[in-house]
């Protein structure tokens, strides 16, 4: 119960941290519109950042049709959830793994 309660915390902080680069990015863009400024750093960081945070799913689901991806309220939001509920899950998975590992290690040696 506590594992699942993890995975639910860790969807939701990448769901907001999602959101909130998706917002960075967009303002600053908006901000710069016809002005040809210079990108600066920070946003540049944040638009990497929310290019990784956004695989796998977000990119597949562009590849479909626009008549078949999710508009509106809530489904662009579900696939942002699903989208973390992979990256939670595969977190935890690989956490649980380096832990048993590193347990198995100090069996071994005692």
């Amino acid at each position: 119960m506590r594992r699942l309660g993890f995975v639910l915390l860790l969807m939701f902080a990448h769901w907001a941290l999602s959101i909130a680069l998706l917002l960075v990015v967009f303002g600053g863009g908006m901000a710069r519109f016809d002005t040809n400024a210079p990108t600066p750093v920070l946003e540049h960081v944040a638009h990497m950042a929310l290019g990784v945070l956004s695989l796998p799913l977000l990119p597949a689901i562009a590849r479909f049709p626009v008549a078949m991806q999710p508009h509106g309220f809530p489904g662009e939001h579900i696939v942002f959830l699903a989208n973390g509920l992979i990256w939670a899950v595969c977190l935890v998975t690989l956490w649980s793994w380096y832990q048993n590992r590193r347990i198995a290690k100090a069996g071994r040696r005692a």
